[in-house]
């Protein structure tokens, strides 16, 4: 965490979160935000529920998940991405 706290330090609009995904308090984040997160594929079902059901969602989520997550899901990308 010590190299991200570094580049960022003068960063106005950004804010490391360093904490437990499930239990973060998303309404505590400023509206807008946006969330980039490299997920294990234990929590990952887990943690959609959580921000898409959020009552402060994020606008934008950057998620790396497993080819096996994916692969379990099948085309369910395509039926919740972009029209």
């Amino acid at each position: 965490l010590g190299p991200l706290r570094a580049r960022f330090a003068d960063a106005s609009n950004f804010t490391l979160a360093y904490a437990d995904i499930l239990r973060f308090d998303f309404s505590a984040l400023p509206t807008g935000y946006k969330v980039a997160a490299n997920i294990p594929y234990y929590i990952t079902s887990h943690l959609l529920r959580v921000l898409t059901d959020s009552t402060t969602p994020p606008v934008q989520a950057a998620l790396l998940v497993q080819v096996i997550f994916v692969s379990d899901v099948g085309d369910w990308g395509e039926k919740i991405g972009p029209e």
